[in-house]
């Protein structure tokens, strides 16, 4: 909201800690900082790692955009599990949703949920309900293996993403996600519309 944390607003204080958990709000705190000369502390984590960073125009050491910035190649759990806001989270979402079904160890994927703890899985059942249903050496039956994809998507798609909603964990996000319809995913994994 421009009209009320605008430079008048950050002038009104003596410094300024940041720690948010993305780079449009850091710049623009960054820009209001220095358009008000007011000192910013920046902080932030990815993971275990922490950094802060001082940033003074009075100082004139570099501001946040002066620092150049690698690409990031590692993403928060968090992020990719709940509050995905990029094409690259999707991608990687993907890529933990294929190491949950197809690696040697479930537990090498992010998407991995202990069934053991307190709150309960909307998909590990399923996830391994479909690795034993997956083809071996005596084949597979089509129609168990159908149900069970069609389940597992209804998990991931509507369950899942119901869950997050009724949790609040988008109501930040530019673009709220709307859970797929049960109905949808049915028709899409009948036998008919596999063919």
């Amino acid at each position: 909201d421009n009209s009320k944390f605008n430079v008048q607003y950050v002038s009104s204080f003596d410094l300024v800690l940041n720690a948010l958990d993305n780079i449009a709000a850091r710049r623009r705190v960054n820009r209001l900082c220095l358009a008000a000369s007011v000192p910013l502390i920046e902080a932030g984590t990815t993971g275990y790692l922490g950094q802060a960073t001082v940033i003074d125009k009075a100082s004139e050491v570099e501001c946040y955009e002066c620092q150049a910035k690698t690409t990031q190649k590692v993403y928060p759990i968090c992020t990719i599990r709940s509050t995905p806001s990029m094409p690259v989270h999707t991608i990687v979402w993907a890529k933990e949703l294929y190491k949950l079904l197809f690696n040697p160890k479930v537990e090498d994927s992010m998407l991995f949920e202990d069934q053991t703890g307190d709150e309960k899985s909307t998909y590990m059942d399923l996830i391994t309900q479909l690795r034993l249903d997956l083809p071996d050496s005596k084949g597979v039956d089509e129609d168990k293996l159908r149900e069970t994809v069609g389940n597992l998507i209804h998990a991931l798609y509507n369950t899942e993403i119901q869950k997050q909603l009724d949790m609040e964990r988008f109501k930040t996000a530019q673009k709220v996600p709307t859970p797929i319809c049960a109905e949808l995913i049915k028709n899409a994994t009948r036998e008919d519309a596999c063919a």
